[in-house]
């Protein structure tokens, strides 16, 4: 799952680990490359198979952008710049 999230475009680093929950598995993901709030996942059930199959998407806790953290326009003589 690590890989393939991060083979996503707007995706660069994640952690991913599983545990046993007695009926299959929980999976959590930790979005540690991305700033600030991202977009909930969203998750597909066609793949699973099983009596009590399913799947969800909980956010644990939202992300949030560093105290600080912004964009400013720098103009000089002859050169622009944005920092972000």
């Amino acid at each position: 799952m690590k890989t393939r999230l991060e083979a996503l475009e707007t995706v660069s680093e994640v952690v991913v680990t599983r545990r046993v929950n007695g009926r299959g598995y929980d999976w959590m993901v930790t979005f540690v490359g991305e700033l600030g709030e991202l977009p909930t996942m969203q998750v597909s059930t066609a793949g699973l198979t099983g009596p009590e199959a399913d799947a969800e998407v909980a956010v644990v806790q939202s992300g949030v952008l560093p105290r600080g953290y912004g964009t400013v326009s720098v103009q000089a003589d002859s050169v622009s710049a944005r920092l972000t």
